[in-house]
């Protein structure tokens, strides 16, 4: 099978110099032709002035009566640009309403049932006694405990919580 080779594909380490030589050549026509004086700013037009296109803060104003009134237009454009963005956000505010979250409320009520305040005892007594140092096995946290009380206070909570919600 014959492949034809292109320009730069050709075989040997003399086309390979070849080609080295006319990309050379190429990047040097492309590139070195305009030297960096000659080329204008971009967005500068032939014979303008670069700073008469600019309406920055960095341009500099000599007439203070100029200053002044240019400090004046940038103040308005602000004031303006402020009153057109919070006018939308006050309308957003008045219509969102604040729910209270009534959760908190009735995991208190639930954990002060009396199904509950056995667990609340059991864990309260866990705790004076490890604040003692009396425990009954070595290492003893009153993490059982504290699982038995939330698990009671969240089953009774549970539904409340969702019937709150879907009211």
């Amino acid at each position: 099978m014959v492949v034809a080779a292109g320009p730069l594909e050709s075989a040997g380490p003399r086309s390979i110099e070849r080609d080295e030589k006319m990309l050379s050549a190429l990047f040097d026509s492309l590139f070195s032709s305009a030297s960096p004086l000659d080329c204008e700013a971009p967005g500068v037009h032939a014979g303008e002035n670069p700073s008469s296109q600019s309406d920055t803060p960095s341009d500099i104003i000599s007439d203070p009566e100029q200053a002044k009134e240019h400090k004046q237009q940038l103040g308005d454009k602000i004031e303006q640009a402020d009153g057109a963005t919070a006018a939308p956000a006050d309308d957003e505010e008045e219509e969102e309403e604040e729910v209270p979250d009534q959760g908190e409320q009735i995991r208190e009520a639930c954990g002060q049932t009396k199904a509950c305040k056995t667990f609340l005892h059991h864990l309260e007594e866990c705790g004076e006694r490890l604040a003692e140092g009396k425990t009954i096995v070595q290492n003893e946290t009153c993490v059982e405990e504290l699982f038995h009380y939330m698990h009671c206070v969240d089953e009774c909570a549970a539904p409340k919580i969702f019937a709150a919600l879907k009211a």
